[in-house]
């Protein structure tokens, strides 16, 4: 099996624009804050970025904004319930936070939680990669 330890994010450092909300909109990479200085495109000039410039610029976020994150962490079941997600881990511990992000990474098959609208979603598995597949049209990732 080939591994590839490039992103498949696009890093659109420039889109011709100066409006941040557009940019921003624009931007596959960065993580959502008020800080101009914790946009992913101070991190790499490349199209297609190395993985490990993502990571070092996730780790970097999360030390920054001081965000609690439990890593290596096989989920079996999630619930959510009020205001927050109960977690079930696989060696049974429960967690409770008021977030939960899944990365599954392009070579999982999809997941999804049961949610409204989900039978919709077409997973890395089965998209298309040829970008002119999409030519022309408004694509959500």
């Amino acid at each position: 099996a080939v591994v590839s330890t490039q992103s498949t994010g696009i890093n659109k450092r420039y889109t011709g624009e100066t409006n941040t909300e557009f940019n921003m909109r624009h931007d596959w990479n960065s993580l959502l804050s008020d800080d101009p200085e914790m946009i992913f495109k101070h991190y790499s000039k490349d199209m297609f970025p190395h993985a490990d410039t993502l990571l070092q610029y996730l780790q970097d976020y999360v030390t920054r904004f001081k965000i609690k994150v439990q890593y290596d962490t096989n989920v079996r079941h999630i619930t959510p319930m009020n205001d927050e997600f109960v977690i079930l881990t696989a060696s049974e511990e429960i967690i409770h936070c008021k977030y939960v992000v899944a990365s599954t990474g392009i070579s999982v098959i999809k997941t999804f939680l049961k949610a409204g609208g989900t039978e919709h979603v077409e997973g890395y598995d089965t998209v298309s990669h040829n970008p002119e597949d999409f030519e022309g049209q408004k694509v959500l990732i």
